[in-house]
């Protein structure tokens, strides 16, 4: 996976509502759905979960999984806030003045 540690819980519980989603939808079917995952990476900032074909519901687990990393330190899982740095990223108070060059500001 291409993002921080503090994502990974995200991802997980992202996954695992996927999973269970996928389990009840295919309890009585003859045809079992499945997802392929192909990339989870951080963007401009924020968790970005790429997968093939899905459902409406699958893609609005991950919408509010992506909503979430905004607010959640990348670094830590912490409450944190989109920052921009050289690059866009979503750090805690703490990670940010660790990183945070003179005169920046979160937007």
């Amino acid at each position: 996976m291409g993002v921080g540690p503090g994502w990974y819980n995200l991802v997980h519980l992202l996954c695992k509502c996927i999973d269970e989603h996928l389990k009840w939808q295919n309890r009585d079917a003859e045809v079992k759905q499945t997802l392929q995952i192909t990339q989870i990476k951080e963007k401009f900032g924020t968790l970005r979960f790429y997968t093939g074909p899905a459902t409406d519901y699958v893609l609005g687990m991950i919408a509010f999984a992506e909503q979430m990393s905004a607010v959640t330190c990348e670094q830590c899982g912490k409450p944190g806030h989109l920052r921009r740095l050289s690059w866009m990223q979503t750090l805690c108070d703490e990670h940010y003045e660790q990183v945070k060059p003179k005169n920046e500001d979160s937007i």
